[in-house]
């Protein structure tokens, strides 16, 4: 049995069905990858969320840090001190390491790492995208989103500015 999907918009009609698969397309423009580097302002491994510091060097994101970061990237490769690192802020990056649960939010963890469970020593949430594989996180580099600590008790708008 043939399937057929009927597509209703507000003056018209379409009814698809199942065929055959058509000739391919022309060649789209040349895109960007999402792929940058900065400065590695520290030793930095590779799959790790980072910040800027004061001197616009690459160093690694911590959500155990007393104030939430704005992460610029995550890295693609290790890097030595001073040298360029490969990073990505958007699309996708894979890491066969990975673990991920398919559809679950990516957090900023702890020394840069990417987590989908936040550990307890986390001072701040940070959404840095979702995973469309297990393998495959995609980063959003999305707002801070806060938890409610004993030091935000203390200070509660100073969790929300950047």
């Amino acid at each position: 049995m043939d399937t057929q999907i009927v597509v209703v918009s507000d003056d018209r009609f379409d009814v698809l069905t199942d065929s055959a698969q058509g000739p391919p397309g022309p060649q789209g423009l040349p895109g960007t990858s999402g792929a940058l580097s900065y400065t590695a302002g520290a030793a930095l491994s590779g799959h790790q969320a980072l910040v800027l510091n004061a001197e616009g060097k690459a160093v690694v994101a911590d959500a155990s840090v007393p104030e939430p970061q704005f992460v610029e990237a995550v890295s693609v490769a290790a890097a030595s001190l001073d040298t360029l690192v490969v990073v990505v802020q958007t699309g996708a990056i894979e890491h066969l390491g990975w673990t991920f649960v398919t559809g679950a939010p990516v957090f900023l963890g702890l020394g840069g790492a990417l987590v989908q469970t936040l550990p307890p020593q986390a001072l701040f949430s940070k959404v840095l995208g979702c995973v469309a594989l297990f393998e495959q996180a995609l980063p959003l580099l999305s707002p801070e989103h806060t938890l409610a600590s004993a030091a935000s008790k203390a200070d509660p708008q100073r969790f929300f500015q950047r």
